[in-house]
């Protein structure tokens, strides 16, 4: 999914592959700390096991939305992405 905003965002495909590969890295690294964020997020909004489904969705969102950006940015910029696929690549991110 990401591979192809990043093609639509103009990306080449070198930078594509090398984003790819930094995303594996990011993700294995900041697995553990963002279980513990998003169970920290579940705690602040009161969800748990037998919580309804919008307060649930509402945690993984959250902790999905501030941990993404901050990441994915990263992981653009280090792949060499020019500004303008940036700008486009972010935001098109969060709608899938």
């Amino acid at each position: 999914m990401f591979g192809a905003i990043e093609y639509l965002s103009g990306m080449e495909t070198k930078q594509i592959l090398y984003s790819r590969a930094i995303a594996t890295g990011i993700h294995f690294t900041i697995a553990k700390p963002y279980a513990m964020f998003r169970e920290k997020v579940a705690s602040w909004i009161g969800a748990d096991y037998s919580s309804s489904s919008l307060r649930k969705y509402a945690v993984d969102t959250a902790a999905m939305i501030v941990t993404s950006l901050p990441t994915y940015s990263i992981q653009l910029y280090l792949a060499g992405a020019p500004l303008k696929a940036m700008a486009v690549a972010l935001p098109s991110a969060f709608m899938f």
